[in-house]
């Protein structure tokens, strides 16, 4: 699930760790999120740990499930792009890589890590590596989870849990609010039905 709508979402801003209120359309797309979480009674309910995403857990959460705040399910770290546009981000001179190189694709911790999304912020090696670790976790899970995230570590998400390269992750829309649902059994996942936001 990606978190609800925020204002830097309306505004078009790269939001990876800083952090950014709901809008009151994000506001209604948790009510739907709650609603979809219940149909679905998860044994356990997983978060990133910043507030956009964690207050959804809370609100979608039946007071009976156990949430975890996992910190590798955090978005990108667009170092000084962070609360630019990426019209603003051009004027700086701050360069945004938005698609993983080449030979990341493939292959966790080509180039150590070190072509990053942005100057000062987080190598798409360390970015893979995070992710591949969620993924693997939630395989390792034998119960119903619903994990509550961001576009782009959601986005990848989807795609390693099908067992993709990273660059597919542009592959998949996962707008404010929307969800994907998996099924996974006797080790391959499948992709069950990948859903916009109801509001």
């Amino acid at each position: 699930m990606r978190h609800p709508e925020t204002v830097a979402n309306v505004e078009g801003r790269y939001c990876g760790v800083t952090d950014s209120p709901w809008t009151d359309r994000g506001r209604e797309q948790a009510k739907h999120l709650k609603r979809f979480t219940e149909e679905v009674a998860p044994a356990q309910v997983w978060s990133s740990p910043a507030q956009r995403a964690l207050k959804a857990a809370h609100v979608a959460s039946p007071c009976t499930t156990m949430l975890r705040i996992v910190e590798d399910l955090r978005e990108v770290d667009f170092g000084r792009a962070e609360g630019m546009t990426a019209s603003e981000a051009r004027q700086a001179g701050v360069a945004v890589r938005i698609s993983p190189p080449h030979p990341l694709a493939n292959a966790a911790g080509a180039n150590g890590g070190s072509e990053v999304i942005a100057p000062g912020g987080e190598g798409w090696g360390d970015f893979l590596e995070r992710v591949d670790r969620v993924r693997d976790a939630a395989q390792d899970q034998r119960a119903t989870l619903c994990i509550f995230t961001h576009g782009g570590t959601g986005r990848a998400l989807i795609a390693r849990l099908l067992g993709l390269s990273l660059d597919a992750m542009w592959l998949f829309s996962l707008a404010p609010g929307g969800f994907a649902e998996l099924a996974y059994e006797d080790g391959i996942a499948s992709l069950v039905r990948l859903c916009p936001p109801e509001v």
